[in-house]
């Protein structure tokens, strides 16, 4: 029976590594302890909600302008992601400020722990979510993929006006 290689690792690899699993260790304890984190997922969402989702919708909206149709927008708005997105911000920016104002000050424990890890795993799905979003944005802006979009929607009228 065959043996596995062995990859030797120096013994300070092994410390390094320790010690950044500690350190990680140690963050996920405190995590969640006060409400100052809740602050900053609010900053972030906040800005994604008022800021990048309206500026996204006015690049597209360019992109129609130039085709001198809104066929490219109304593609666009139609992705389960694009309508998904802000109702979910909204959702996720009302809840953690009703969590600030409902929170007990200086350190959560039970209950509001709980919360607080729930609002940052939403915060890991809305990171996720905004990366897709940008994805679909992306390749609504690419000149070929818009025109690629506009000719596929064009031949699909078509083959309807010809049934």
């Amino acid at each position: 029976m065959g043996t596995f290689p062995t990859i030797p690792i120096p013994y300070h690899w092994a410390i390094e590594i320790w010690n950044a699993l500690t350190a990680i260790l140690s963050c996920a304890s405190n995590f969640g302890k006060s409400k100052e984190f809740l602050i900053q997922v609010l900053a972030f969402e906040g800005i994604i909600l008022t800021v990048a989702v309206p500026l996204s919708l006015e690049m597209i909206s360019r992109v129609s302008e130039r085709y001198q149709s809104n066929v490219v927008t109304r593609q666009f708005r139609r992705r389960r992601l694009v309508t998904l997105l802000p109702p979910f911000l909204l959702f996720k920016v009302t809840a953690i400020i009703l969590l600030l104002f409902f929170a007990p000050d200086g350190n959560l424990d039970g209950q509001w722990k709980a919360l607080g890890w729930v609002t940052f795993v939403l915060f890991l799905v809305v990171v996720l979510l905004v990366i897709g979003y940008y994805r679909v944005l992306s390749r609504y802006m690419s000149e070929e993929s818009s025109k690629a979009i506009v000719e596929g929607l064009i031949q699909d009228a078509s083959k309807t006006l010809q049934k």
